[in-house]
């Protein structure tokens, strides 16, 4: 089973063609208790994807706490739009995720209004 997980909606860019549009301030994030919930309802083994809004906006700790335990029940993979991420990012991605992400190769202006340089850099950094 491949699981789309969203603990937030919330996102630190706007696209155009993103489904969550004006919403995105709308929406609560997923309390650490409620995850832990959700998670607990997935079958092991299954396939989850860590997803939102932009998922790296909650940070590594909310997900190092939810994931806590249920280390291993998983195959985790996190799909980003890379702004956010820093050396702890890659830490957690290479060793918690064991480097399973992804990201948009939409980097047009007319799309994604991101730093393309930025998201470039943060491509290389993740090469894990």
């Amino acid at each position: 089973m491949i699981t789309i997980f969203k603990p937030t909606l919330r996102c630190n860019i706007r696209c155009t063609h993103c489904f969550v549009g004006d919403q995105r301030t709308a929406y609560r994030d997923m309390s650490r208790e409620d995850a832990v919930e959700v998670l607990s309802r997935i079958p092991a083994g299954s396939e989850l994807i860590l997803h939102g809004g932009e998922p790296t906006l909650l940070g590594v700790d909310y997900y190092r706490d939810i994931f806590a335990p249920y280390r291993g029940k998983f195959h985790t993979s996190i799909q980003t739009n890379l702004m956010l991420i820093g050396d702890r990012w890659v830490d957690f991605i290479g060793n918690d995720l064991g480097g399973r992400m992804s990201t948009s190769f939409d980097v047009a202006a007319s799309l994604r209004p991101i730093d393309t340089a930025l998201w470039l850099e943060n491509v290389q950094k993740t090469q894990i």
